[in-house]
């Protein structure tokens, strides 16, 4: 257990869940609550307790945290603790845009041994969820395949999904950050998403080919330095995307295609009268 103390990110404590003393990836955020008179913050048919000083911005983003944050809520009238998950709450706040949000606390959520063990299930699930969602993705390509006998390259890396009919039509399909920088390049050059795929392969393919021949320039730190080898030119490349993830790969790939005309042929929007008969 570690205390968070040199932020208020809205976490109190990280908890690293230990299975025979022996450390597990699996850990979990904690933020805690009293008050002093729960009797005051009850439902009238007892199920909750109630507190209304969560901030609604610690609540919007706890949900994009890959681990659970366990909000607490300890009632000093009797000396009991409770607990919800902030990402999955059991009754979970009003969607008014206010500073404050009350948390309903179920009052069998007991921070008791059955307690800790429900809060380490959760975590563990939510941990896993991932590797079930590929699991998932894996059995529905199988099924697919055997209903419609179609062929399915799924390549999560590259972020797309190509699926080719018995009749030999395919389909190709984006997502992600490919699907955002093939719309961003396409909206900027008129080029349709599979011309722009293609494109960036051939560019890949003789940057491979560059790097394998000759060193490559970078800059680093104001000072140019050499890469030599398709490895250290893309460990730079991602080095460089790491350490400014601001920055837009399509942005850059429009302007190179816009300044390169002759890597493609005549655009839609470049093309008079006589070209289109």
């Amino acid at each position: 257990m570690e205390e968070l103390t040199t932020s208020d990110y809205g976490e109190d404590l990280q908890v690293r869940i230990f299975d025979d003393g022996v450390a597990t990836p699996y850990l979990f955020f904690v933020q805690a609550k009293h008050v002093k008179r729960g009797s005051k913050f009850r439902s009238k048919d007892g199920r909750y307790i109630s507190h209304r000083k969560f901030e609604r911005h610690h609540l919007e983003s706890w949900e994009n945290f890959s681990q659970p944050v366990v909000l607490t809520l300890w009632d000093a009238e009797r000396d009991e603790t409770y607990w919800d998950i902030a990402q999955s709450l059991d009754w979970p706040p009003t969607s008014r845009k206010t500073k404050k949000s009350t948390v309903r606390f179920p009052t069998d959520n007991l921070l008791d041994a059955n307690g800790l063990a429900r809060i380490r299930a959760r975590t563990i699930a939510r941990s896993q969820r991932h590797e079930r969602e590929l699991s998932g993705v894996q059995v529905l390509i199988g099924r697919v395949r055997e209903l419609f006998d179609a062929e399915i390259d799924y390549d999560p890396r590259a972020e797309r999904i190509l699926i080719t009919l018995p009749n030999g039509d395919g389909d190709l399909t984006f997502y992600g950050e490919m699907a955002k920088t093939l719309d961003e390049v396409t909206k900027r050059t008129g080029l349709d998403a599979a011309t722009v795929y293609l494109l960036m392969m051939d560019m890949t393919s003789a940057l491979i080919d560059c790097a394998e021949k000759y060193p490559f320039p970078f800059i680093r730190n104001g000072s140019v330095k050499l890469a030599t080898g398709a490895k250290d030119v893309f460990r730079e490349a991602i080095r460089d995307q790491e350490i400014r993830p601001g920055r837009s790969v399509g942005e850059g790939l429009a302007r190179f295609i816009d300044t390169h005309p002759d890597l493609v042929g005549p655009r839609a929007d470049q093309l008079d009268d006589s070209d289109r008969e």
